[in-house]
């Protein structure tokens, strides 16, 4: 019961949140004025611009890039038995970093122009570190700890050449490497929500493996004999949880700490 009315309450805090959101501002809002605004009640032009166009994409955002990785990070911790580990541990972030790092510095792009050159590539080098940490964790037999220490091994690695990057970049090209790494919400517009919406897609196959991570916490061996692959389950949900965040960072530059909490 007392798990039920935690999660009641949070339940009940979104559309609250939401609302608030809403109307904080250099412009002042009325939260309900606020949100009567998106159901389609009149209000004034000036405020409906600013709603519709500044405040709703960046709550809409914070909404989806929120679930999203804590939808990740709890997958992951699962399955490897450890509430220290996260998708960023394994690399996923300073991989995509180091992809953001590459086009701004050094203007290299495996994919995509425009408006799209940093994300592209960001999300490409994210698929690539979490290669490589699949690939040696699956050369040691996808223990958890074998999937731990390759992804902290890439992590550093990007993190390295991040910084090499960082050394040799020019002034302008610098403030922008940084500003992206900080990481924040105050580029979302309506093109980035939809780029970060297809992350919440994982929630389908995750929830498909949702007994197994049960079974995964009681052990390995208990995990066996209840008919659940420990090695297949990691594998996939380590991939699924290393995608969304590859998404989500692609569209609001590296957010971490929401996926260990």
């Amino acid at each position: 019961m007392r798990r039920f009315a935690v999660l009641a309450a949070l339940t009940f805090s979104i559309p609250v949140a939401f609302s608030l959101s809403l109307s904080v501002g250099v412009m002042k809002a009325n939260p309900i004025s606020a949100f009567l605004m998106l159901l389609g009640q009149e209000g004034d032009p000036i405020t409906q611009a600013v709603v519709w166009g500044i405040r709703l994409p960046r709550t809409l955002m914070a909404l989806i890039a929120g679930s999203a990785l804590a939808l990740a990070g709890a997958a992951l911790q699962g399955a490897l038995r450890n509430p220290l580990v996260s998708p960023f541990t394994l690399g996923v972030s300073s991989g995509a970093s180091f992809g953001a790092a590459l086009a701004i510095v050094l203007g290299i792009e495996l994919a995509g122009v425009g408006p799209y050159l940093i994300t592209i590539n960001a999300f490409i080098f994210a698929l690539i570190a979490l290669a490589v940490v699949m690939v040696l964790a699956k050369l040691k037999g996808m223990t958890s700890e074998s999937v731990i220490l390759a992804g902290i091994a890439m992590m550093y690695l990007f993190s390295a050449l991040v910084t090499l990057l960082e050394y040799i970049a020019g002034e302008w090209q610098l403030r922008t490497l940084v500003y992206w790494l900080m990481g924040d919400l105050a580029l979302a517009n309506w093109r980035r929500v939809t780029l970060a919406l297809p992350a919440l897609i994982a929630y389908i196959p995750l929830l498909k493996y949702a007994w197994d991570l049960n079974a995964l916490i009681m052990g390995e061996e208990v995990a066996k004999s209840l008919g659940t692959e420990p090695g297949r389950t990691r594998l996939i949900c380590a991939m699924l949880s290393s995608l969304i965040v590859a998404i989500v960072v692609c569209a609001t530059g590296p957010i971490g700490f929401i996926c260990l909490v």
